[in-house]
């Protein structure tokens, strides 16, 4: 049996080392995960203010549709502190993002995106017109975070597809 080291203790690391303790059967021996810092999470963080505002680092809630977030809460034994809201609540309504010392009110559907605010607004309309004709990728597996970069550059990468629980805050800077 191969002993496996997961680097990094964020959602993913952990969710790796799940995946490895639990499914790796007879392949997967011992799985040691390595974190950096004091806590393991990553992005996966809340901090809560004086006047009792809480203010989540990372997302702050999964939508129904992501069937492999909600088994994992399942296997992990948090399935019973999940709280379901429908789609017209204002938390998920009213989905922001923090930029440039702000919070900015993020897109909630397509013809939303024409009346965003700055600094969502830089950089964007651009990139959503020269989509009609950008090429396909040459690369046989392409990862998201290229994907969204080569057809609508860093500006959407990094801050409009916040709101659908991507984040890529290593790569990404909050200009």
């Amino acid at each position: 049996m191969a002993s496996v080291a997961v680097i990094g203790g964020g959602i993913s690391g952990l969710s790796a080392a799940h995946a490895l303790s639990k499914h790796g059967g007879d392949k997967v021996g011992k799985v040691v995960l390595y974190e950096a810092s004091q806590r393991v999470g990553g992005w996966l963080q809340s901090t809560q203010f004086e006047d009792g505002s809480l203010f989540e680092h990372g997302p702050r809630s999964v939508r129904n549709s992501a069937n492999a977030a909600l088994q994992l809460v399942e296997e992990v034994g948090l399935a019973d502190q999940v709280i379901s809201i429908p789609r017209t609540h204002p938390a998920a309504i009213k989905r922001m993002i923090y930029a440039k010392g702000q919070l900015n009110l993020l897109p909630n559907k397509a013809e939303d995106l024409f009346s965003v605010t700055p600094p969502l607004t830089t950089k964007l309309l651009k990139p959503l017109f020269r989509e009609l004709w950008v090429k396909k990728s040459k690369e046989e597996d392409e990862s998201v975070y290229d994907f969204f970069g080569r057809r609508f550059g860093d500006q959407v990468r990094c801050h409009k597809l916040a709101f659908h629980g991507f984040r890529w805050v290593s790569y990404c800077t909050a200009d």
